[in-house]
């Protein structure tokens, strides 16, 4: 529910991807519901951290776990992007094995930048 407040996708798109793709998950992983409530909610959370376009915190836990951050997720939202970058909310492995993995390579010397700081 919470997502749906934050991000907007269509109506469809909520039921059959957010919605019946949390249950299907849910229910085939066998998640005690506790389990899913903080999956689910950090799934909800990195989805928001996202779409939030902030990239450049000097500590940023998320960024510091994940390849998949505001930076990469960008991308996706640009207009040449749209075709790209689509593995939400956290592994990138799927668009490298998909063909959709793309980063201009400002971005990318971005990303290895933050990742040589840490």
């Amino acid at each position: 529910m919470h997502m749906q407040l934050a991000l907007y996708n269509h109506p469809f798109e909520r039921i059959l991807v957010d919605t019946m793709g949390g249950a299907v998950s849910f229910l085939l992983s066998g998640m005690s519901p506790r389990t899913s409530i903080f999956f689910f909610s950090f799934a909800t959370i990195k989805a928001l951290d996202d779409h939030s376009g902030v990239c450049n915190f000097p500590w940023h836990p998320f960024h510091d776990l994940f390849r998949n951050n505001s930076l990469y997720h960008d991308v996706h939202h640009q207009l040449s992007g749209t075709k790209f970058n689509f593995s939400q909310p956290f592994f990138v492995f799927w668009d490298r094995i998909l063909g959709t993995y793309h980063m201009p390579s400002s971005a990318e010397d971005e990303l290895n930048k933050e990742a040589k700081n840490k």
